[in-house]
């Protein structure tokens, strides 16, 4: 019985590379499921395939994507390395054209996963580049195990041997982004702040980037910035979409516009199509005022010794204020005293006291 447990751990485990070399980029790695656990994939067994204490296994994470994206259970496919054979045999298509949603394969003779192979799933195809995720059995304790986020290019090492087209996820050739622009406005003086969310069904998975123009559209003398990748959490789109939680943002941004202008947002195009104005909101942009003004004097005895002091209240901008008090003195007003606050809505007097 311990034999025939022994020869199913081997039969089903991934093979595991003892050190990935550099020539890709590795996005995310987390020693449990964190780097797939936004797919939904929860350590379970899926179609049978066992997994490692943290819930991990290159096989099962494989079929559980495939079972998401509506493919039936095929039959078992066995150990990482056998899956192109095995799936050739049951009439599925293998080749060496990668599609998102196919599952990527190293074979057991690979110098990527020599042993018994590998297996990760297709998130986005971008010319000779794949971007993949995995889940990976930690077999001893020198296993690297855990799951991870990755890119690899057509010609190193690392790329995989064959592509198993057991359910692809249909993609539309050429669609343009599409997203929402929730947000825009102007929490501070001389900043903007844009929140939505956006994806591209040609590479569905992936976190497309945004870009801002203050002032008007794109082509014109509008103040463009580039904000980086929609990446943020928003567990409502993948909930209507099925595109995964990865596609929000929420920045604020540093301007030199000021005034009642439009805040224009796109979201940067992947592959073939064009880039998405997704809207352009008007927004009005308060002016940093960096000179200190001294609007408010009083006279009184503050600090309550009997004499009259003299208190400045002055401003650095909206929300830099403070205020200098000079207490009455026998022969005048003494030095000055610095008391500084701050206050979210308005500046009160009083709180000077």
């Amino acid at each position: 019985m311990g034999v025939i447990l022994l020869f199913a751990l081997f039969f089903f485990a991934p093979g595991v590379p003892e050190d990935r070399a550099h020539a890709y980029s590795v996005s995310c790695w987390n020693a449990g499921i964190g780097c797939v656990s936004n797919t939904g994939y929860s350590g379970r067994s899926v179609w049978g395939y066992p997994v490692d204490g943290q819930g991990n296994n290159c096989t099962n994470y494989a079929a559980y994507r495939l079972s998401k994206n509506g493919a039936a259970n095929p039959g078992n496919l066995g150990n990482a390395g056998d899956w192109a054979t095995n799936a050739r045999a049951k009439g599925f298509r293998v080749d060496s054209t990668p599609k998102v949603g196919s599952i990527a394969q190293w074979s057991s003779t690979s110098s990527y996963a020599p042993g018994s192979g590998h297996v990760a799933y297709v998130e986005a195809v971008n010319g000779s580049t794949i971007s993949l995720s995995d889940s990976n059995y930690k077999l001893t304790a020198r296993s690297r195990g855990g799951s991870s986020r990755w890119t690899v290019t057509r010609g190193e090492g690392q790329y995989p041997n064959a592509f198993l087209h057991i359910k692809d996820v249909p993609t539309s050739s050429g669609s343009n982004p599409t997203g929402a622009l929730d947000i825009a406005s102007s929490p501070s003086p001389g900043s903007v702040r844009v929140a939505g969310w956006a994806f591209d069904r040609d590479s569905a998975r992936t976190s497309i980037r945004i870009h801002v123009y203050i002032g008007g559209k794109a082509g014109t003398s509008a103040e463009g910035h580039d904000i980086g990748p929609a990446n943020g959490k928003r567990t409502d789109v993948d909930r209507i979409h099925k595109v995964g939680s990865n596609h929000g943002f929420d920045k604020r941004i540093s301007t030199k516009r000021v005034g009642s202008m439009p805040v224009c947002v796109y979201a940067i195009n992947v592959g073939s199509g064009r880039n998405k104005l997704l809207a352009c909101k008007q927004v009005t942009i308060r002016r940093p005022d960096a000179s200190p003004t001294f609007p408010m004097l009083s006279g009184r005895d503050y600090n309550g010794d009997g004499r009259d002091d003299l208190a400045v209240l002055y401003r650095y901008g909206s929300m830099d204020t403070g205020i200098n008090v000079f207490p009455g003195t026998a022969s005048g007003l003494g030095s000055s005293i610095l008391r500084p606050w701050r206050d979210k809505v308005s500046w009160a007097w009083d709180n000077s006291k």
